[in-house]
């Protein structure tokens, strides 16, 4: 399985994959409809979610703090 990190509000074209939001709170602005799932047990942390905010350009380092390799099973 394939997965591919997208911003939120970046727009994408329709396709056969599932949408999922990882973060804890939803989105101004996005429907419900858009996302079907919602993963928030798995977002980061706010701690990280602010630190991310001051080094958005930086999103290696991001996933390396996050530890996207401990997704919980049947989640990648």
């Amino acid at each position: 399985m394939e997965i591919w990190l997208r911003r939120v509000y970046d727009r994408t074209e329709k396709g056969p994959e599932e949408r999922v939001l990882v973060d804890r709170l939803w989105p101004r602005g996005v429907k419900k409809e858009a996302i079907p799932t919602w993963a928030k047990q798995i977002a980061p942390s706010r701690e990280l979610h602010d630190w991310y905010k001051d080094h958005d350009e930086d999103f290696q380092g991001f996933r390396t703090l996050w530890g996207v390799w401990k997704l919980p099973c049947g989640w990648g």
